[in-house]
């Protein structure tokens, strides 16, 4: 009984050592690849797109703001714009026509 344990134990630790190896095997080989001149370039792209969605999140929010006050800003201008032209805004000042 003990013996069979024991074989169920190495069995797992043998399991586990194939796992390590494959998996170093396998980052030694992307890691051949990226140092290629096609991997930096892939590299390269993907940070490019990375950033640029990254970018776009984190101002999406001001944006928002700055369109809202932007908006404000360009409707207070028009209404004095067209209290200007039909001669409200003379009058409160004082420009003859």
């Amino acid at each position: 009984m003990a013996e069979s344990s024991v074989r169920a134990t190495a069995q797992v630790d043998d399991d586990k050592m194939a796992r390590r190896k494959a998996l170093c095997l396998c980052c030694k080989k992307a890691a051949k690849f990226a140092f290629t001149n096609i991997g930096l370039s892939v590299i390269v792209v993907v940070y490019a797109i990375a950033g640029a969605f990254i970018f776009q999140i984190l101002e999406q929010t001001n944006e928002k703001e700055e369109c809202i006050q932007a908006s404000l800003f360009n409707s207070a201008v028009g209404l004095l714009m067209s209290c200007y032209d039909h001669g409200v805004l003379r009058a409160v000042i004082g420009i003859s026509p």
